[in-house]
């Protein structure tokens, strides 16, 4: 992307064509970098374009890339270098594009909001200039933002001044443009009802292709199907066609939706709409093969119960759990999906009505733009509450992802505003969790819940509901990813693993990549001290995870040589990412969460100068974009600027582990899977998280309190006896058997952030599964199942 850049920059010559060519593949390039930063957007100049629409969809691209990267001083340069005159109806979309979120993370709007209310007020201008009613320009600015709390009394009156304002020819297309958006506007907020009266004011000031459009999306919210298809023969075919093929995938028919898009002309396409419409084309190719591959079992006349997708729209799960899904039915069980768009399958006609009403009971949409429960919001506390349950911790790591970051504040911006809609999604799913409820309560069929994502909002509302709510035929059951990246050492993009866990079962199991405690007690029992445990273990320390730079170390080994000859005891603590934890709960015996940790940490030893040397050494994951995105807040970034001068922060690249242990008298880690390795080395390992504790069924050392922990930095620790360092060793070595990681290369899905397109079918295996079945895909469903007591029930793993 900057070779890119800087080869354009370097070209005055570029054509209309060019110029429009290379901005949009840059935009698209740009949105895919997927936490990778380019440092500055390539100088470009437009303004030499022809007037008109081609410099508008030129400086539209061009300005979408400044904000986006927060180059907003130079998108007001640019802003300001446009002499031409833009209608009205541009400035509306410049204004519209700042909100939407940015490919960069953003922490801090005032610039951007500054910008926009600059964008505003010469919208004003222009609509002023033009002779538009001041009623009309306070609707149009209201639409920008949050047009849900304009009253369609506010609207109407709006338009019917229009009838009496001298407006300037010039500025008909302009009008017709912002009436359509208006138009969508009210559709959307109001209804078709609403938005059909609104249009009848409006006609008389829109051009005909505009009217045209707006009809169409008004048969669609109607599903008037044979309207479309009236429509499909003439100038607006392609959008009767995606309108149809979106209607018919609201109803799971995804051959038909298929059939309905590649009809759609793409010839005029722009760079950006082709490859939206590519990537429609494999998304209903992939939904349709999967519907395929499910319905070569039929769903079971009399179900012994009821499994749920309630992954929503995550592909990648679907592609996990499909193969799942058909030793499910094989086993008695009716399969479908609590949204809808995911699956074609239908209840059995015999089903209790209850729980046939679950299947595709959540629109694909995802909310309604309703917050309809009561919920208690004490951020400072902790607490997201709804009907006895908290759903804090969930929306916390959502924001926490979302933003990069550990600190977060729901009162400031932007994270207010995506607080607010993320509430909306959380309260939408947990209506329908309430449906489910009173399906399982009324019904004795188990009813399991088949999610990923879990630690995360809205999916962590259902695993907190189901976990609240303690029904016994109500499972949630989770799976993911096993632990690939860990093993290869980030070396594929591709997982091959699944890994699954009843969580209404193992309760304190955050993760389904994680031992099950009496699992592993049986495995280690028979394989647990074996050459083959002690060569994985070898091998896995021996990985450059750290991408040590030679000679890097040099410095800081001699001042831990020096604080170990003077006797002060060498203690390091291992952090993770921040915005990464993955837990239902946060904290610990002694800490708050892992902020309080690490400065409590430093506090300890700037109180004990002359008894420690703290070593404080960041998850080198932090530097990987793969896996961390951009990350506003680093362990760094936590901590005091100025350190006591005995506490020693690390660079990301200045020891791997194994080369750190053996200069150790204690290692602290808030969690993480280096207890394993600095145990397996002989180093004492103190694990101050909660769920550091439950991770790993090991006898490590926890705090009690701040003062134990205190007492347990600064005096010294026992070695780990020679059973422990087998067990660390063992367990690490387990977490990667076909026990956990359970084989499912049914279908190719990524498992980094890195995109790797839609998920698709590998035929051949799927077509010998289907035919001979698979003694892995028994085991996932073994553990499916583990929680639910019916005849059909396999022996325990």
């Amino acid at each position: 992307m900057e070779i890119f850049g800087d080869w354009a920059e370097q070209r005055n010559d570029l054509g209309t064509k060019s110029t429009i060519a290379f901005l949009e593949i840059y935009e698209f390039a740009f949105k895919n970098l997927n936490g990778r930063v380019v440092s500055r957007i390539p100088e470009m100049d437009v303004a030499h374009l022809p007037t008109g629409r081609v410099l508008e969809r030129a400086f539209t691209t061009y300005f979408y890339l400044l904000t986006s990267n927060l180059e907003y001083d130079r998108a007001n340069a640019a802003l300001s270098s446009i002499k031409l005159p833009f209608d009205a109806h541009f400035l509306y979309r410049l204004a519209v594009s700042l909100k939407r979120k940015p490919v960069r993370v953003e922490v801090n709007t005032t610039d951007r909001v500054i910008l926009k209310e600059r964008i505003i007020r010469q919208l004003r201008d222009a609509l002023e200039s033009s002779g538009w009613t001041q009623a009309f320009s306070d609707t149009i600015v209201a639409s920008i933002d949050d047009f849900s709390n304009v009253a369609l009394h506010d609207v109407t009156e709006a338009l019917k001044g229009l009838g009496a304002a001298n407006l300037k020819t010039s500025s008909a297309r302009a009008l017709s443009s912002l009436l359509t958006s208006l138009l969508s506007k009210v559709l959307q907020h109001h209804g078709a009802i609403a938005a059909i009266e609104t249009l009848s004011l409006s006609r008389s000031w829109m051009e005909p292709a505009h009217i045209a459009d707006f009809e169409l999306r008004i048969a669609a919210t109607h599903s008037d199907e044979q309207a479309l298809i009236d429509r499909s023969a003439g100038p607006q075919a392609h959008k009767a066609y995606a309108l149809l093929s979106t209607l018919a995938w609201d109803r799971n028919d995804f051959r038909e939706a298929l059939e309905y898009a590649r009809r759609i002309p793409t010839g005029h396409f722009s760079l950006g709409k082709s490859l939206q419409y590519t990537d429609t084309i494999d998304r209903l190719s992939f939904l349709a093969e999967t519907s395929d591959w499910l319905a070569k079992v039929d769903q079971p006349e009399r179900p012994n119960g009821v499994v749920l997708l309630a992954s929503l729209n995550c592909y990648n799960t679907l592609a996990m759990v499909t193969p799942a899904l058909i030793e499910m039915k094989r086993r008695g069980f009716a399969v479908g999906s609590l949204m809808s768009g995911v699956l074609n399958q239908r209840p059995p006609e015999n089903m209790h009505p209850e729980l046939g009403s679950l299947f595709n009971c959540i629109h694909r949409n995802r909310e309604d733009g309703q917050v309809s429960l009561a919920w208690e919001v004490d951020w400072s506390e902790r607490r997201v509450m709804c009907g006895g349950i908290n759903y804090y911790q969930g929306i916390y790591e959502r924001l926490s992802t979302i933003y990069r970051r550990a600190t977060i504040f729901i009162e400031e911006e932007p994270i207010a505003s995506t607080f607010m809609s993320l509430l909306k999604r959380c309260d939408y799913v947990l209506r329908a969790c309430q449906k489910v409820e009173a399906a399982a309560e009324n019904s004795e069929a188990p009813i399991i819940l088949l999610g990923s994502n879990s630690h995360v909002a809205p999916y962590s509302v259902i695993r907190d509901f189901c976990l609240g709510k303690s029904l016994p035929n109500l499972r949630y059951v989770t799976c993911n990813v096993a632990y690939e990246n860990y093993y290869s050492n980030l070396g594929g993009k591709y997982s091959r693993s699944m890994a699954v866990v009843d969580m209404t079962l193992h309760r304190e199991c955050r993760a389904p990549f994680l031992a099950i405690k009496s699992r592993f007690d049986r495995w280690y029992t028979e394989f647990g001290r074996s050459d083959a445990v002690r060569e994985r273990f070898d091998n896995l320390l021996s990985a450059n995870r750290s991408g040590k730079a030679i000679g890097s170390d040099d410095e800081i080994g001699r001042t831990i040589q020096t604080a170990r000859e003077e006797g002060r005891k060498v203690v390091c603590c291992f952090g993770k990412i921040l915005c990464d934890l993955s837990v239902p709960y946060d904290g610990g015996p002694a800490h708050l969460d892992m902020i309080d940790w690490i400065n409590h940490s430093i506090n300890i030893a700037a109180k004990h100068p002359n008894d420690i040397l703290l070593l404080i050494k960041p998850h080198p994951h932090e530097l990987r974009p793969e896996i961390a995105l951009e990350l506003t807040e680093q362990l760094r970034d936590v901590c005091p600027p100025n350190l006591p001068e005995n506490v020693v922060f690390l660079g990301h690249r200045d020891f791997n582990i194994g080369d750190l242990a053996p200069m150790l008298d204690t290692a602290v880690l808030w969690n993480g899977t280096s207890s394993l390795e600095l145990t397996g080395l002989g180093v004492p390992v103190v694990m101050a998280a909660h769920f550091g504790r439950h991770d790993y069924p090991l006898d490590l050392i926890y705090p009690s309190s701040r003062t134990d922990y205190e007492t347990l930095l600064t005096e010294p620790l026992p070695a780990p006896n020679e059973d422990l360092r087998w067990r660390a060793m063992a367990l690490l070595h387990y977490m990667g058997t076909k026990d956990v990681a359970i084989p499912n290369e049914y279908s190719l899905r990524p498992i980094t952030n890195d995109r790797v397109g839609i998920p698709s079918w590998a035929e051949e295996k799927m077509s010998a599964y289907v035919a001979n079945g698979d003694p892995y895909m028994t085991l996932a469903v073994d553990r499916m199942l583990e929680g639910v007591h019916t005849s059909t029930n396999s022996s325990d793993h």
